[in-house]
Formats: C-alpha cells, sequence, structure tokens
C-alpha cells in the first residue's frame, strides 16, 4: 500500500516556491529600493488628522479664557447649566459664552475647513 500524502507528526507544510529557493539566495523584490522607515509609513490621514487636532488646539489658545473654557466644555458634553456653575455665571453667560466661542473657532478654522 502506497501513502502519498503522509507528513511525521508536528511537521508542517512547506510550499512549492519555498521548497524552491535555494539557501542563501533572495528573490528580488518589486521596485529596488529599500522599503521606508516605519515614520516616514505614516499615512496622509493620520497626518492631515494631527494637522487638524493642532489647528484647533491653537485656535482655542487664542480665544479668551472664559471662552475657551465653556467651548471646551461643551464639546465634552457639559449642558450650559453645568458649564455655568463651572464658570460661576447665569447659564445665559454661559451659552452666550460657548456661542461667541464656536464663532470665533469657525472663523479660525474656515481655511482649515475649505480644504
Amino acid at each position: 500500500m502506497l501513502v502519498r500524502n503522509f507528513r511525521p507528526e508536528g511537521s508542517k507544510v512547506v510550499g512549492i516556491d519555498t521548497a524552491r529557493r535555494h539557501p542563501g539566495k533572495e528573490r528580488p523584490t518589486s521596485g529596488s529600493r529599500a522599503p521606508a522607515p516605519m515614520a516616514a509609513r505614516v499615512p496622509e490621514s493620520v497626518i492631515d488628522a494631527q494637522r487638524r487636532q493642532q489647528a484647533i488646539q491653537d485656535a482655542l489658545a487664542s480665544l479668551p479664557a472664559p471662552q475657551a473654557r465653556a467651548v471646551t466644555l461643551f464639546y465634552q458634553g457639559f449642558s450650559h447649566q453645568e458649564i455655568a456653575a463651572t464658570l460661576r455665571c447665569s447659564a445665559e453667560a454661559a451659552r452666550k459664552q460657548v456661542s461667541r466661542g464656536t464663532a470665533a473657532l469657525a472663523k479660525l478654522l474656515h481655511p482649515i475647513n475649505s480644504q
């Protein structure tokens, strides 16, 4: 009886391409350049996101402190009343700070949003 597909226990299947290679010789890769280092392989979308984040932080830093705090708290999910309690002002004043701050941010970030 002939056993065609016999493999000893624990052995690995070797592909034809691997089996045909000669030891010490590497197949040429597509292109003659060496692979780029990991830092150079960062996707453009990640770089764009980092630039946007830095622009937003710069724009927030340019706002008056109460507006910057009000906008930051608002985008973190706090209500106008909670913002008012934090800033020690009325809910109407907190709403105005958020409104004015977001309007100022929109003007400062307009060039970024149009890209």
